[in-house]
């Protein structure tokens, strides 16, 4: 967290990180896989679930859409909503 860093601001970052890394690997894919799906390099995506990188809107869409998660599920803390 830096020292501009709000914690709430924070902890949905950290939370969206720990939820992508949960329906990547509750579905088998790798970071190379989710990568392939979502066009973004694995080095990336393995910041975003560190909570170290601070991905774009359009970063979350496509990952969301490439983990088969509803864009909003994927920032939920407990339920977890996917695309039908």
């Amino acid at each position: 967290m830096t020292d501009k860093e709000s914690p709430r601001y924070h902890r949905i970052r950290k939370n969206f990180g720990y939820n992508v890394r949960f329906f990547r690997e509750c579905s088998g894919m790798s970071l190379t896989e989710l990568g392939k799906e979502s066009c973004y390099d694995k080095s990336y995506l393995s910041r975003i679930e560190n909570a170290t990188a601070n991905p774009s809107l359009e970063a979350i869409v496509r990952i969301a859409e490439a983990l088969g998660v509803t864009t909003p599920g994927i920032f939920l803390d407990g339920e977890f909503p996917t695309k039908k």
